[in-house]
Parts: structure tokens; C-alpha cells; sequence
């Protein structure tokens, strides 16, 4: 049986979150509708009203309007999802992909969220969460890579935010990490990841009955594969509270390993 897939844009979106009297579907912004006059909006519902009816996934009936069952389920389980995870990753070009996976335990539905343009939003339900965790791994970009030959290290997330701006104004990251206090082989890799990265990657899971959030970023540079991990507070260069990073080489293989973890536990 195929799978379930269809492609709508956000005025569609828009329009079906208010039919169904959905909450939230995340990935999708209100912020665009915010502001509108009643025309405006009154415009935009009939037309994406319209639209959906053309593409076959509304019609009218003598009780109203009926939606097709497969958009009801696919768009439902995302609103209702027990366990989403929220994966990015940003190449050197520039490019950035992102994508959203809900999964709904009663109903046993899996639904892939993702954008083929800015406007656009397909939902695609998948087969298994070994399918989700495949394709997370393909959007960060997980292969063979090795892991860059050092110890792991900690810094705080200004540290980074410094390392970025220094990056940018032609500098070396190196003495700044080893200021901070990480081992000099760690600084000397990963300030040649910082000058040269070819992808920057992250992975959010969320289980929305205990609303509790993890993950991991990745950094992947010509010399390997880093993993990056919230770990707790550190006093900074002033004396103040902040959240330190755990900065560790990871290989392909392991980060893969992490991900199905992740997804499948």
C-alpha cells in the first residue's frame, strides 16, 4: 500500500488547522496571519478553500465540508503527536534543511514534516521508526567520517558565540580555546573545524506528555565529526552562571549509533 503523502501551502495549512480546530501543528507559524484585518483573512480562507477543493482534499457535503482522511490523519497525528523530533542541518553553502517527525503511539502513525520551499509543507507518513532514524541520519549528513584525534572538551556557549565572530573576521579560534581552558590538541582540532565547517547539524526530541526536551548538535569539519551536548552551568570569564557545552569527536559510525538511540529508545 502506498504511503500517504500530500503537499499544501501555508494558507492551505492555515485554513485546515482552523477547519479541523487543531492547536498546533509544529514547524508551522502563525506569525504570517498576525495582524490581518477581517478582509485579509476572510481572502486568504477563501482561496485556500478554493485551492483545496481543486486538489481534491476537501469537499462539500450536506453536513459540510469534508476533509479527505488521509490529510485529517496526517495533520492530526502532528498536532497530537506523543514523541516529535526536529532535525536541522546547515551545509557550507549556505543551504539549510530541516524537518520534523511525529509520532502518534496510540494510532501507531509516523508522520514526516517536511518543506520543500519556504511556502510549501508535505506530510508523509513513514513505516517505522527505524525509517525515521535512516533519514535523520541522511539530513545530517552521517557517513563514514572519522573523529578527529584528541580528547573531549567543555566551553560555554559565549566561547562558541566568540569562536563564530572570530571565524568570520578572517582570525584563528586556537588561543581562545585554549584561554577557555581546552586540552591543546582539542583546541588546535576543533579550531580547524570552526575555520572550515562543512556542516552543522541538530537533533531535537521532545516528549510532549512529560514535556521533556533532548539532543545533540554535530559540527563536521575536513578532519572529523564532533558532537555537541548541553551539560550543565559554568562559571564564565565574569564570574556568572552559564550553560557549558561537551564538545566530542565522534566518528560516522558512533554518531549514527546516537541517532538511533535517540529514536529508537
Amino acid at each position: 500500500m502506498p504511503a500517504l503523502q500530500f503537499t499544501v501551502s501555508n494558507e492551505e495549512l492555515f485554513f485546515l488547522i482552523l477547519l479541523l480546530q487543531l492547536q498546533v501543528v509544529p514547524g508551522f507559524e502563525l506569525e504570517e496571519f498576525r495582524g490581518l484585518n477581517e478582509r485579509e483573512l476572510e481572502l486568504i480562507i477563501d482561496t485556500a478553500e478554493r485551492s483545496l477543493r481543486a486538489k481534491g482534499y476537501i469537499r462539500g457535503t450536506e453536513k459540510g465540508v469534508e476533509v479527505d482522511p488521509a490529510v485529517v490523519t496526517l495533520v492530526g497525528a502532528c498536532s497530537v503527536a506523543d514523541i516529535s523530533f526536529i532535525v536541522t542541518c546547515t551545509h557550507n553553502d549556505g543551504n539549510t534543511e530541516e524537518r520534523y517527525y511525529h509520532i502518534h503511539l496510540e494510532s501507531d502513525i509516523i508522520v514526516e514534516h517536511s518543506f520543500p520551499d519556504p511556502d510549501l509543507h508535505t506530510f508523509t507518513e513513514l513505516e517505522n521508526t527505524h525509517q525515521v532514524a535512516t533519514k535523520i541520519c541522511a539530513i545530517l549528513g552521517i557517513d563514514n567520517q572519522k573523529a578527529p584525534h584528541c580528547p573531549p572538551g567543555r566551553v560555554t556557549e559565549s566561547i562558541i558565540d566568540k569562536a563564530k565572530e572570530i571565524v568570520r573576521a578572517g582570525g584563528s579560534t586556537h588561543e581562545l580555546l585554549l584561554q577557555a581552558g581546552v586540552p591543546e590538541r582539542t583546541a588546535h582540532e576543533l579550531s580547524t573545524t570552526i575555520a572550515h565547517p562543512i556542516a552543522n547539524g541538530a537533533l531535537v526530541r521532545i516528549d510532549h506528555s512529560t514535556e521533556e526536551v533532548h539532543g545533540f548538535a554535530t559540527l563536521e569539519g575536513p578532519n572529523g565529526l564532533w558532537k555537541l551536548t548541553r551539560e550543565g552551568e559554568l562559571d564564565n570569564e565574569h564570574g556568572n552562571s552559564e550553560s557549558y557545552i561537551q564538545v566530542t569527536p565522534i566518528s560516522g559510525m558512533q554518531l549514527k549509533n546516537e541517532v538511533f538511540k535517540a529514536v529508537l529508545s
